[in-house]
């Protein structure tokens, strides 16, 4: 049962609130070293006050049970074959398949905090989206109106099912989205390789850094899906099949 059927207040796995995590996520983007140009300290503070004056307008429990139910099914290590939520081929495989023997044998407290990191590369994607929206309209612009049900299917199928690599990201995103995937990449497999003494290797690391970077992007795209209608999502990806044998996308 999610946390709030069970009347408790909606949180992100161990990282509070979604506004709390949010906002620590945007002051970290902020913070980071070498940024260029600095933002500053008003800028930051006006940020943060938009996220605040519009809490109710992202990670909504829906969404947030949206990234449970997704990073489940990363750590599923008993379903046969790799392939994994919205997978139409096993190019990128799930976790949980592709480690199994590995993740099995960790104990409890490192299942969870192997969990954790995905959840937290999904929701910071997420969060830069959001990030971006303060900074294109200074807004945090409400979400279109979903159930959890068609918001999952929605977003879940063609994260994998398409080469969103070669799509690209809708505007505004396009230009800021280059190179993000990639940093946090290599800081869930530092992570990986350090917290649970997990050895990637050579051969692995050509499939898991394909894995890993995804869930930031998956993260962007749950972003992005949810602020459009479903029937809107239908005409999109139906335009782009037709147009995929022309483009070479798939």
């Amino acid at each position: 049962m999610c946390a709030h059927e069970r009347g408790l207040p909606p949180t992100v796995g161990d990282m509070g609130t979604p506004q709390e995590f949010v906002q620590s996520f945007i002051r970290k983007i902020c913070d980071q070293p070498g940024l260029s140009p600095k933002i500053s300290e008003d800028a930051v503070q006006q940020a943060l006050a938009i996220l605040n004056q519009f809490h109710d307008h992202y990670l909504s429990p829906s969404v947030v049970n949206c990234i449970e139910r997704y990073v489940q099914g990363e750590m599923d290590t008993r379903t046969p074959g790799v392939r994994g939520y919205g997978r139409s081929t096993e190019s990128v495989p799930r976790l949980g398949g592709w480690f199994r023997k590995e993740i099995e044998r960790l104990d409890y407290s490192k299942r969870e905090r192997l969990t954790a990191m995905i959840r937290q590369s999904v929701c910071n994607g997420y969060a830069l989206a959001v990030w971006w929206d303060v900074g294109g309209h200074r807004v945090v612009r409400k979400p279109e109106s979903w159930n959890e049900e068609a918001l999952f299917s929605t977003w879940v199928q063609p994260i994998y099912g398409l080469n969103l690599e070669k799509i690209g990201f809708p505007e505004p995103y396009s230009l800021q989205a280059e190179g993000w995937a990639e940093r946090q990449a290599d800081v869930f497999k530092r992570q990986f390789e350090k917290d649970l003494r997990i050895k990637v290797g050579f051969l692995n690391n050509l499939r898991f850094l394909p894995v890993v970077s995804y869930y930031f992007t998956a993260g962007i795209w749950l972003r992005i899906t949810e602020m459009d209608t479903r029937e809107y999502w239908e005409e999109f990806w139906k335009a782009w099949y037709r147009s995929r044998d022309k483009s070479g996308l798939f």
